[in-house]
């Protein structure tokens, strides 16, 4: 079998200068000034006390109509679900649709999580959901 790609990042100058890493590209925004969350991916858990608190996900509506962001919303306050963040970004493909992108704190009952999922998707062209994780802040040292 051919050999593993090798390890990539999408990161900060500063963090390539950190672990020694080579720039291959900078900088790759396609809009001045946005900025971007970093997540730690891994295989394993390395510890129990990590539970999740936050699921993340993004959607575009199925239709650009007066209602349709508040039908989609109200899927996760009907199921008593608080939404710790929501943006909107432009969807680049057509004059007025956007991709919302939505943090959830997690409720206690999973399964509360998966029947809000459900309920949105009838009203979204395009739903992703990235995942569910807890929340961690990293100091600057770190």
């Amino acid at each position: 079998p051919p050999p593993p790609p090798p390890p990539a990042a999408v990161a900060s100058p500063r963090a390539a200068q950190e672990h020694g890493l080579e720039v291959l590209a900078y900088p790759i925004n396609d809009v001045p000034g946005n900025c971007t969350r970093f997540l730690m991916l891994q295989r394993q858990v390395e510890s129990q006390a990590d539970v999740a608190t936050l699921c993340s996900l993004a959607f575009s509506l199925r239709s650009n109509s007066p209602g349709a962001l508040l039908e989609a919303l109200s899927c996760f306050a009907t199921l008593q679900l608080n939404m710790s963040r929501i943006e909107s970004r432009p969807s680049k493909r057509e004059m007025g649709e956007y991709i919302f992108f939505v943090d959830l704190e997690m409720p206690a009952d999973p399964d509360v999580l998966e029947q809000a999922i459900e309920a949105v998707r009838g009203h979204c062209q395009h739903l992703a959901l990235f995942g569910t994780y807890p929340l961690t802040n990293l100091s600057e040292e770190q």
